[in-house]
């Protein structure tokens, strides 16, 4: 029912199901994707202070649920999804700390999450060098994956960093890679225009 109301973006009505998973089946296999799945749709609604209150604190369902499968990928998504939620609020050090709770090996959407919310975790905390140097393995990640606007997106944040950084030349190198690409219209003028 949630993963239904979900697809049919009734997010209040896939919260209200997948919390009902999380908490009154404690010993459902799919308890962790009740409480990743509550989570979602809260994010949906950009309820950031309840997505935290649903992933972080050691007594909620996401976290009980979780105990012991560090390599599992709801775990990693629910991660992901505290990481977004404390970046959304400006919390800088606890995003990268959601982060770095991450030890699963990742397929390459959910690498290029990780290093779009580090990128910019970086960037929040005022650190862009760590940022330009997160934002290589940034396009790498996005090249991996079949999206081109992520990977559109990824040059030109990279592309923008170095600019700041001063670094001109490595950033209209880096801003071509969207004129040789699949790169949407508009990342493609903006590169021209820049």
């Amino acid at each position: 029912t949630g993963t239904a109301e979900f697809q049919n973006t009734n997010y209040p009505g896939a919260a209200a199901a997948f919390g009902k998973l999380a908490r009154e089946f404690r010993d459902s296999p799919r308890r962790l994707e009740g409480a990743v799945g509550e989570a979602a749709a809260r994010a949906k609604l950009g309820e950031w202070a309840t997505v935290v209150t649903l992933l972080q604190p050691p007594d909620s369902a996401f976290r009980q649920a979780s105990a012991g499968l560090a390599n599992n990928e709801w775990t990693t998504r629910g991660l992901l999804l505290l990481a977004e939620a404390q970046l959304a609020q400006n919390h800088f050090a606890e995003t990268e700390a959601a982060l770095k709770e991450i030890s699963a090996e990742l397929t390459p959407e959910l690498d290029w999450r990780r290093r779009h919310l580090l990128c910019h975790a970086k960037v929040g905390a005022g650190r862009p060098e760590e940022a330009e140097i997160e934002s290589a393995g940034l396009v790498l990640a996005a090249a991996g994956t079949t999206r081109g606007d992520w990977l559109a997106d990824s040059v030109a944040f990279r592309a923008s960093l170095l600019e700041r950084l001063g670094r001109r030349d490595e950033a209209m190198a880096t801003l071509k890679r969207n004129l040789n690409t699949n790169a949407p219209v508009a990342r493609q003028r903006e590169a021209l225009s820049q």
